[in-house]
Order: structure tokens, then sequence, then C-alpha cells
């Protein structure tokens, strides 16, 4: 239901400085200074007077980069789950919305969720071909890392765990050869 409401007041045509507070809260952003520390660790400087200045309605920021930053720390922290989500905040700032090469990022390395009426269009085959691309230039260790993380989180279990897991499966079929 909380889903249902949030889309409700994004389809309303709120503010931009409406839609950064929403998202920022709901992200657990209690702060303007405990976000600007984010950005600050995704590299890019931004004060707490500026992200008034957005929540305010006074400025918007200046350049896609920047939204796109802010939209993969909201999607990480939980406050955007959706393509239509981070559109609304693209689009109301006058920066129109995702490109699939932005989306398919996105979806690769964030919990964003594609499960949504727009974003059903999307091409997951070329969303497929981009992520076999990534993986293919990652180092091997770090495909092995990705595939143990993926693989803890579906079925719950550490990653030594796994790791155990598969040694053993190893050596039982050693025996059976």
């Amino acid at each position: 239901m909380g889903s249902f409401i949030l889309m409700t007041q994004i389809n309303n045509k709120h503010t931009f400085g409406q839609l950064f507070k929403l998202f920022r809260m709901k992200s657990g952003f209690r702060t303007l200074n405990a976000l600007s520390n984010q950005f600050y660790k995704s590299g890019i400087t931004i004060s707490n007077s500026e992200l008034s200045r957005w929540q305010n309605d006074k400025r918007t920021p200046k350049d896609r980069k920047t939204i796109l930053v802010l939209i993969e720390i909201l999607i990480n922290h939980r406050g955007i789950r959706y393509i239509e989500e981070a559109n609304s905040l693209l689009d109301i700032a006058g920066r129109g919305y995702l490109t699939e090469s932005e989306i398919s990022y996105l979806l690769l390395h964030t919990p964003l969720s594609i499960e949504s009426e727009v974003s059903k269009n999307f091409d997951l085959q070329k969303l497929e071909e981009y992520q076999l691309k990534v993986r293919l230039n990652l180092p091997l260790s770090q495909r092995i890392d990705d595939y143990l993380e993926s693989v803890s989180k579906k079925y719950n279990k550490t990653k030594a765990a796994i790791i155990r897991e598969l040694i053993d499966r190893n050596m039982d079929l050693e025996e059976n050869i």
C-alpha cells in the first residue's frame, strides 16, 4: 500500500523539492547533513545549504550526473524502488527520463526494481546482454565474488557456507568418478 500512496503522490505533480524531501525521508536520511555525507562518499561535494535550496525549491541540481548520483543513493537506501520514481525526479528537474544504459547500470548496481507499469516495456534482452558484457570484463575473482553474493542473498546463507557446500559437492563428484 505504501508504494501505491507514493505513486499517487508522484502523479499529482509535486515540485522537485517536495519529491526530493519525500524520497530523502523514505531513504532514512533524517538530516541533509547525512545525505551530504553520502554524496561525499560518492565523490561529489554538495553542501547542506545547497541541499536545502533543492528541498525548498530555490534550485535544482545543476547537471544530470548529480541527479543520477542522487537517484543511485536514494535507490541504495530504499527511498526509490522503481524506475517510475527515478524518472519522476529527473522529469520534474527538467532532465528527461533514464536512458536504457542508465537503467541497465542501475539495475546491475542497485536494488532498483523494474516491476512497474512503465518499466514493463524495457528491453530485458538488452539488459542481459549489457550485464554479460560487464561481467565478462570483470576479473575472475570479482565475478566469483559477485556470484557468491547473489547466491548468498537468494538462499540467505553466508558466502563461506556456500563455498563449503560447493567444495563438498565437488568432493562427492570426485569420489563417484
